[in-house]
């Protein structure tokens, strides 16, 4: 099962084959943590926490 964001499923696999491309070409040792920037935020299950630490909406970029 993927992550579905704004209608659209993002498999749990394919981000972490980019986390982990993006480690390797880094090649840096420090810690790194996945946000997801959208516009109405990120459909909530059982698999939306497994691989994003942190996502902002339009409300938290934005506000009044």
């Amino acid at each position: 099962m993927g992550r579905v964001y704004e209608g659209v499923i993002i498999p749990l696999k394919k981000l972490r084959l980019k986390m982990d491309e993006f480690r390797k070409s880094s090649k840096s040792k420090k810690s790194f943590f996945l946000t997801m920037i959208t516009t109405f935020g990120i459909h909530q299950n059982k698999y939306s926490n497994k691989i994003v630490d942190k996502e902002l909406t339009m409300d938290t970029l934005f506000v009044d």
